[in-house]
């Protein structure tokens, strides 16, 4: 069963069955996905440097809690900057922030997008770019991620 450390249900359509035992994963009030991490990787550096497991949670915890920015942001911006250069750097930077999850929903919505974009060819690449990334990785093709 998924935790929700504020008390309140998780955001709609969330399914985090097949990633709650390995990633942590943060939303923000507006239930959108800010960050993701793994919680093995976490948990086991934060130990070696000495804290304890509940410390150590706690900690991934806090750090997750700075980062303001959601994928949706960095969507958006993509969209809005008609899929510049600079637009697709900060967008392949949120994804490999968040470990890659959340890459075929950026699929989708890049292919959603493309005729608008200025460069509809370079959209296109975009999207394939990235989904060839989460196929590579077996990024499971969840629409919550």
């Amino acid at each position: 069963m998924p935790i929700c450390l504020s008390g309140n249900e998780l955001p709609g359509n969330c399914d985090l069955r097949y990633g709650q035992f390995f990633y942590f994963f943060m939303f923000n009030a507006d239930g959108e996905l800010t960050t993701v991490s793994n919680m093995s990787n976490g948990l086991t550096d934060r130990i070696n440097e000495g804290m304890t497991l509940p410390k150590a949670f706690v900690d991934m915890v806090h750090d997750a809690l700075k980062i303001k920015t959601s994928l949706d942001d960095y969507e958006q911006a993509y969209i809005a900057a008609g899929g510049s250069k600079t637009s697709y750097q900060a967008l392949l930077g949120k994804l490999t922030e968040m470990e890659r999850i959340g890459s075929m929903r950026v699929v989708k919505l890049l292919r959603e997008h493309a005729d608008q974009m200025k460069s509809p060819t370079t959209t296109q690449l975009h999207a394939l770019t990235f989904e060839i990334e989460a196929v590579r990785r077996q990024v499971i093709n969840k629409t919550a991620i």
